[in-house]
């Protein structure tokens, strides 16, 4: 009964270290000129094959982003 005990208890630390290995970007694309938001603006990091497109409200979200630095493309 203890090795039993002891495997769930290294499972559970497992998940632990594993976990926050990956990271979210938002954002909001707007217009230079009068601050309008972007509509269908393509955002994403080459890199990692990673990306999106803006909502109507110029909104944008990247999912399982690995943690460092990072370069955004942005095309329209």
């Amino acid at each position: 009964m203890n090795k039993i005990m002891t495997f769930i208890y290294l499972l559970c630390i497992s998940g632990f270290i594993l976990a926050g290995t990956d990271g979210t970007i938002r954002g909001r694309a707007i217009a230079n000129e009068d601050g309008q938001p972007l509509i269908g603006v393509q955002v994403y990091i080459e890199d990692e094959g990673i990306g999106s497109v803006t909502d109507i409200d110029g909104n944008f979200v990247l999912l399982n982003v690995p943690i460092g630095e990072q370069v955004l493309t942005v095309n329209m």
